[in-house]
C-alpha cells in the first residue's frame, strides 16, 4: 500500500500523477505513489511558487531549448512614470502590456500606446485619433520596480529539500527499507509537512529548518566533489541540468544530500546527524532541455559529506548581537552567482537556438523605426540589447560599432517584407552574421545580458529568543 511520504496518507488510483521535481523548473520524474494530490496542491500555493519566482529569469532565457510546457511567460513589471503596464518580454526588452488611451484633464485623447504598431493603429482608428508617428519606446529601467523575490527563503528551501526526498523515494520505490522512510528521517519529512501545510510555527520552523539547512554550496571544494560523484555514477553533466546527490558517511554519522538547481546553483542538506549503516551515495540527473530525460538513480558505494554550514540559507543562528554577521556581502555573493546563470543560459539560447534567434532578428527587422526593413540594422539592434549598449555611456555603443560595423556591412543588403518571409540570402547566412557578431562582442565585453537592477534591498525578519543564552536567528533576503 502507498502512502504520502510527508502526511502517511493512503493513496489510490484517484491519486493524481504529479512531477518530484517540479513541472516549471524542468521536472521530468513523475509519480503517483509519493505524495497526495491535497499535499500537492498546498505545495503549489507557496513553496512552489518560490522556487519559480527565484529561477523564472533562467527559463525565460532558455525558452527556445526547452519543451513547450516549461517555457516561462515575460516578467511583468511595474514602472510608476508610466501610465500602463509593461514586462520585459523573451528578447530582453522592456515592452508595454496591451492597448491603452491616455486623456488630459478635460477628456481629451492625448496618445495611444500599445505593445506593437498594428494594436496601436488599429484602436486609433477607432477613436478617430490621427495616426502621427508611431514608435516603440523602451521605457527608462531605472523607473522599474520588481515584485519583492527574496533571492534565499524558507519556502524555496523547502521546495528543494521537498524534491530531493520524493524524487529518490519513487526512484527507489523497490527497496523497503529506503533512505527516505527511515524514522531518523521523520523529523525532515515533518519539517516539509508543516511548511506545506502552513503548521510551521515561527519558532520552531525556524530552528529547525536552520538546523537541517546547510546553505548554498558555492565553495569550489564541494562543486568539484559534486562533479568527481558524477563522474564516478557515469553520468554527463549536460547544461542546466538539475544534480541531486545523497550520501552516508559512517565516519560522521551523518546523511547529506543537495540539489544542484541547472547544474550551477547547490541547495545542501544534512538530513540526518545520527546516520548508522555503510557507505553509500545515490546519484541522479534531470535534464530539462528538449529531448532530454530523467536519468536512472546510481548507487556508489562510497561516502562524501556534502556541504558545510554557511550563512548563504534563510535562517541562521548567532550568539549575541555583536557576533551579527554581516549580510549584505553575502546577499550580493547570491545575486552575482545567480545573475551567472541567467548569463549562461542567454548565451546558450543564441548559440543553439536557431528558432530564438531567426525569430528575434525577424520581429526586429518589422519594428517600426526599421523603416528599410533591413535585416543588418536588425541584428546590429540585437547586439545592442544583449550587450546592453544602448542604455549605457557612447563608449560603449562606439566601441560596439568599432567592432562589428564592417562585419555587418560586409553581410550584404537584404530585407523581411514581414515577420514569416524568408530573407533572400536564406536564414543561415543570418545566423551566421548574427553568431559571428555575437562571439566578437562576447570577447571584447564578456557575457551578453542586460541589467535592469543596480540596487538590492535586504531585509531581515525579527531575531528571536531560542531559549536559554542569547541564541538569535535572521532572514535574508536580495530583492
Amino acid at each position: 500500500m502507498n502512502t504520502c511520504l510527508f502526511t502517511s496518507e493512503t493513496l489510490t488510483a484517484a491519486t493524481k500523477v504529479e512531477h518530484t521535481i517540479l513541472d516549471s523548473l524542468g521536472g521530468r520524474v513523475t509519480s503517483q505513489t509519493v505524495t497526495s494530490s491535497e499535499f500537492n496542491e498546498q505545495s503549489a500555493r507557496r513553496v512552489d511558487l518560490a522556487a519559480k519566482q527565484v529561477y523564472w529569469p533562467v527559463l525565460m532565457n532558455l525558452s527556445h531549448v526547452v519543451p513547450s510546457r516549461v517555457r516561462a511567460a515575460g516578467l511583468n513589471v511595474e514602472t510608476p512614470n508610466h501610465k500602463y503596464p509593461c514586462r520585459i518580454n523573451r528578447m530582453g526588452q522592456l515592452e508595454i502590456c496591451g492597448t491603452f488611451v491616455e486623456k488630459d484633464e478635460t477628456g481629451k485623447v492625448k496618445a495611444v500606446y500599445g505593445q506593437d504598431v498594428e494594436s496601436v493603429e488599429r484602436l486609433s482608428e477607432q477613436i478617430g485619433l490621427p495616426l502621427k508617428t508611431i514608435r516603440a519606446c523602451e521605457p527608462e529601467r531605472e523607473d522599474v520596480t520588481f515584485a519583492a523575490v527574496p533571492s534565499v527563503n524558507p519556502f524555496l528551501e523547502v521546495c528543494m529539500l521537498k524534491s530531493i526526498l520524493l524524487t529518490f523515494d519513487h526512484l527507489l520505490a523497490s527497496d523497503p527499507e529506503r533512505f527516505t522512510r527511515s524514522h531518523n528521517l521523520q523529523g525532515c519529512r515533518d519539517l516539509v509537512r508543516d511548511y506545506v501545510l502552513d503548521n510551521a510555527s515561527e519558532k520552531v520552523g525556524r530552528m529547525d529548518l536552520a538546523e537541517y539547512s546547510l546553505g548554498l554550496q558555492y565553495e569550489p571544494e564541494y562543486r568539484g566533489r559534486y562533479e568527481q560523484i558524477l563522474a564516478k555514477a557515469g553520468l554527463e553533466s549536460r547544461p542546466f541540468a538539475h544534480q541531486l546527490i545523497v550520501s552516508s558517511n559512517p565516519d560522521t554519522s551523518t546523511l547529506d544530500a543537495v540539489f544542484v538547481a541547472f547544474g550551477e546553483d547547490p541547495h545542501a542538506f544534512r538530513l540526518s546527524k545520527s546516520w548508522h549503516g555503510p557507505p553509500q551515495t545515490f546519484v541522479m540527473t534531470n535534464g530539462i532541455l528538449k529531448n532530454e530525460a530523467a536519468s536512472e538513480v546510481v548507487e556508489l558505494q562510497e561516502s562524501w559529506t556534502l556541504g558545510k554550514p554557511n550563512n548563504r540559507k534563510s535562517f541562521i543562528t548567532f550568539w549575541g548581537k555583536e557576533n551579527e554577521p554581516d549580510m549584505e556581502p553575502i546577499a550580493n555573493e547570491i545575486a552575482e552567482h545567480r545573475f551567472a546563470i541567467v548569463l549562461k543560459a542567454i548565451e546558450y539560447e543564441q548559440i543553439h537556438s536557431d528558432e530564438a534567434v531567426i525569430g528575434q532578428i525577424a520581429r526586429t527587422t518589422m519594428e517600426s523605426w526599421n523603416t528599410a526593413r533591413s535585416i543588418s540594422s536588425a541584428v546590429f539592434d540585437r547586439m545592442l540589447v544583449l550587450f546592453d549598449a544602448d542604455n549605457r555611456d557612447d563608449a560603449r555603443r562606439d566601441r560596439l560599432v568599432e567592432l562589428i560595423g564592417d562585419e555587418l556591412d560586409k553581410a550584404g543588403a537584404d530585407i523581411l517584407g514581414s515577420e514569416s518571409d524568408t530573407p533572400k540570402m536564406g536564414w543561415d547566412h543570418w545566423l551566421k552574421v548574427h553568431r559571428d557578431c555575437f562571439k566578437t562582442l562576447m570577447r571584447e565585453f564578456g557575457a551578453p545580458g542586460r541589467l535592469y537592477v543596480q540596487r538590492a534591498e535586504i531585509r531581515r525578519g525579527d531575531p528571536i529568543y531560542l531559549g536559554d543564552g542569547i541564541s538569535e536567528q535572521t532572514t535574508l533576503s536580495r530583492e
